[in-house]
């Protein structure tokens, strides 16, 4: 129907304010009189044509199930959770969430609240002019979707003068949707407070390791932090997730490569740290090496021995480490102007302490810095010891950043190079095969983890190399970190 669908699992420059905030800063209610309706679309169950999955929605409402019952003290059975997992008896249909609705507003009493929260795509339709969500059953008809209209029919029974309405939705163009929706209610009496993960031209962000989307994540972290809340602290979350959010969205760059002028116009910024790569064979470490004189905090740091990846390493071309000064350049701007900001946020609120946040801002920043550098030249992308170069480069921020960083590079190389890999294909739109060093280094990088004996034949080694394309070819493909506006 000539729809963009998105629940965009990267964001392109988010600003992530929440655009829609109820005039209070908090809302009191009774809980025992409140209602809930919970929808994450992370599965779309019509095969013909469908919007590409995120599992992270199911896991989102299970997040928000414990923000409503175990903080703001609502009662399991006020709460209805419906999901796409694969063994949930309430799938979010278009019918089930209406209906599911409809029930919440003849049961929610006197001073209670009644809440709506959805995760999953939202839909452009009418030339871009509305938006809608997209239920489990969508097809390609604009009858499927969850409009404006539709949410505002299914509230319609609310009691005008003794309960409050409050929307969250997590998805693209969450504030269009919550806006349109608070103008219909508005009409008839009612007050909304709706609650948006992100502006009406912006992107939502979710990613698989951290298991939720980034708003939830953070609005779920905040609110279990606290023994109990005697009200829902709207403002306060605003507050505690906009930062972090902002900082999350800058890591990730636009699938159209970067247009900053800062990283394009490198030369006017001489004081950048420039490294060069060497390989040291007597103890099959690798040695990265500030150049300049003007070094502020990064060191000089050894990797830990990979015996089969830093061998597949020293056989390549000698000239292939030393790396291009623009390129260095470029690397160390980003990371000091864009990336250290961003980290430092999260650092505020000892998210770099936490694996799934250390893991998905490893992955987001290689992913970036791939297409960063597919940006300036496409050919040394390709290289692997620009991987490596790279990948120490973020590591060494991290632990600048993060005092107390306890983490190893040999920790998260693997999965690094998967969204190094998936950076460069959502650029230059290469297979697999065309990034034949890079698998290379994959694949030693399996062999070390594994720990496969030495001597291995030839033929192991090629069979395990294609399992390894294979492998490749399938993840990289799925990794949920695309871009999914269809046509």
């Amino acid at each position: 129907m000539g729809a963009e669908e998105s629940k965009e699992t990267a964001s392109v420059d988010s600003s992530f304010m929440l655009v829609e905030e109820a005039a209070l800063a908090e809302i009191l209610f009774n809980p025992i009189n409140s209602q809930a309706v919970c929808a994450g679309v992370g599965r779309h169950l019509n095969m013909r044509r469908k919007p590409q999955d995120i599992p992270t929605c199911d896991g989102d409402t299970k997040l928000m199930y414990s923000v409503l019952n175990d903080k703001l003290c609502i009662p399991s059975r006020n709460i209805t959770v419906l999901n796409s997992s694969p063994d949930s008896q309430y799938p979010a249909t278009i019918c089930n969430i209406e209906d599911s609705l409809r029930t919440a507003v003849g049961k929610v009493e006197a001073d209670g609240i009644l809440l709506f929260y959805f995760s999953g795509h939202a839909v452009r339709y009418h030339g871009g002019s509305k938006v809608a969500l997209v239920p489990a059953d969508f097809v390609e008809d604009e009858k499927q979707l969850i409009t404006a209209d539709i949410l505002a029919r299914s509230l319609i029974g609310l009691k005008e003068t003794s309960t409050q309405l409050v929307l969250i939705f997590d998805c693209c163009f969450a504030a269009q949707v919550l806006r349109d929706v608070s103008v219909i209610m508005g009409t008839l009496g009612f007050t909304v407070c709706a609650i948006a993960a992100c502006a009406a031209v912006e992107n939502s962000i979710c990613f698989d390791m951290l298991g939720a989307g980034f708003f939830t994540y953070f609005m779920h972290d905040y609110m279990i932090q606290a023994q109990s809340f005697s009200c829902l602290p709207v403002k306060n979350i605003s507050d505690y997730c906009v930062p972090l959010c902002n900082a999350m969205a800058t890591l990730v760059l636009k699938r159209s490569g970067a247009n900053d002028k800062q990283l394009v116009d490198a030369s006017q910024h001489p004081t950048v740290i420039t490294t060069e790569l060497r390989l040291d064979n007597e103890d099959d470490k690798l040695v990265v090496t500030p150049v300049s004189d003007e070094t502020d905090s990064a060191k000089s740091r050894q990797t830990p021995s990979y015996s089969n990846a830093f061998q597949f390493l020293a056989y390549q071309s000698p000239e292939d480490f030393y790396v291009d000064k623009a390129w260095s350049e470029m690397l160390s701007i980003w990371l000091k102007t864009k990336a250290a900001s961003c980290l430092k946020v999260l650092q505020k609120h000892s998210y770099l302490k936490k694996k799934e946040v250390i893991e998905t801002v490893l992955c987001l920043m290689m992913r970036s810095i791939a297409m960063l550098t597919a940006a300036h030249r496409p050919e040394l992308a390709l290289k692997p010891n620009i991987f490596v170069l790279s990948y120490f480069r973020v590591f060494e921020l991290m632990q600048d950043v993060e005092p107390d960083f306890t983490q190893t590079p040999e920790d998260y190389m693997r999965v690094a190079i998967l969204y190094y890999m998936k950076g460069i294909r959502e650029y230059l739109d290469k297979t697999v095969s065309q990034m034949e060093s890079l698998v290379g280094l994959y694949s030693a990088l399996i062999s070390d983890q594994k720990d496969l004996k030495a001597g291995q034949d030839e033929t192991d080694n090629a069979s395990t190399t294609m399992s390894v394309m294979q492998e490749l070819e399938h993840t990289i493909l799925q990794v949920p970190i695309g871009f999914d506006d269809l046509p």
